[in-house]
């Protein structure tokens, strides 16, 4: 091998070992550097700390209920008089219910939807409630906030083509319903505690008595109005039906139809049966000590080991 070969492997060995970055060079220096990881966690717990003292406790309304089970279509007297014939009578009436989805799953998704909130504005003025501190009574006009953080905060969101100010509407008022409205379900037991906080206690028991009934009352007129239709399509199909084995089914499922629209307009609970009624817990929120104070330390104390890491890299080349 010739001396120039020799140089220039042994300047491709001293390339690629440069290019190797040493850890233990790397630990070293951050073990040099602990007081600057030290430094940084601390700022990070001191902000974590600050949070937790400039977090707003709001208070907690609370019931307990135990939901009803749904009633399914095909039992008494419709599975007595059905069988194939039947299937192909109302095959495309969509009477079926999922057995995944309960009265009380659907009261729920219910109480966070644009209709739900637009029948609670139209009749207990649900919008002027929640945001009347934001609407000008002389001129009914919504107020837009103010202020330089405001505007700066305004400005980089739509340069970034993030959500901007805008009045509230219908859709905001069904978003603030379902992130006040919490269900949990307790540990081996059937029964549900629904709870709706609020920084003003008597609004937060008031939001979690009308959200509760209006919705069980918007179900039940759904229900209402899902029987009725079916009904409607029965009578037709009975009318129209000569084999006496459909017209015996179609009797059947009309006489069931009868029996749960009956049940419907009684005083029954629909949705579930309530076993501790609302009442104002006096326990209010609390902040979350591993996300306020926890996440902070940990974030600046990465960021401190990219510093020291870069400068390391930097300072041995």
């Amino acid at each position: 091998m010739s001396l120039a070969s020799a140089e220039t492997a042994s300047g491709s060995a001293d390339d690629d070992r440069a290019e190797i970055v040493d850890l233990r060079f790397i630990v070293r220096r951050l073990v040099r550097w602990w007081w600057i990881l030290l430094i940084l966690a601390a700022l990070g717990g001191v902000k974590g700390c600050r949070d937790m003292h400039n977090f707003t406790p709001q208070h907690t309304a609370l019931m307990v209920v135990a939901p009803q089970q749904s009633a399914s279509i095909g039992s008494g007297s419709v599975a007595a008089g059905g069988g194939a014939g039947l299937a192909r009578v109302v095959g495309g009436l969509g009477m079926q219910q999922s057995t995944l989805t309960t009265r009380f799953d659907r009261l729920v998704h219910v109480a966070s939807t644009v209709s739900f909130a637009r029948t609670l504005d139209q009749k207990y003025g649900l919008m002027k409630q929640i945001y009347g501190a934001s609407l000008d009574e002389s001129s009914g006009e919504w107020i837009r906030p103010g202020g330089r953080e405001f505007e700066i905060r305004e400005r980089i969101n739509s340069y970034l083509n993030l959500p901007t100010w805008t009045e509230p509407t219908i859709e905001d008022l069904s978003k603030f319903l379902g992130s006040r409205l919490k269900v949990k379900g307790i540990p081996n037991t059937p029964f549900k505690r629904i709870a709706v906080t609020d920084e003003d206690p008597e609004r937060a028991l008031m939001l979690l008595k009308l959200i509760y009934k209006e919705a069980s009352e918007f179900l039940r007129q759904q229900s209402l109005a899902e029987l009725d239709e079916q009904r409607g399509y029965l009578e037709e199909r009975l009318r129209s039906t000569t084999v006496l084995e459909l017209r015996t089914a179609l009797v059947g499922l009309l006489a069931d139809q009868a029996r749960r629209e009956m049940m419907l307009q009684g005083n029954l609970p629909f949705v579930a049966r309530i076993t501790d009624p609302p009442h104002i817990s006096k326990y209010k929120t609390t902040p979350d000590v591993l996300v306020s104070v926890g996440f902070p330390i940990l974030a600046m104390t990465f960021i401190g080991i990219g510093i020291i890491v870069l400068v390391a890299v930097f300072r041995s080349e």
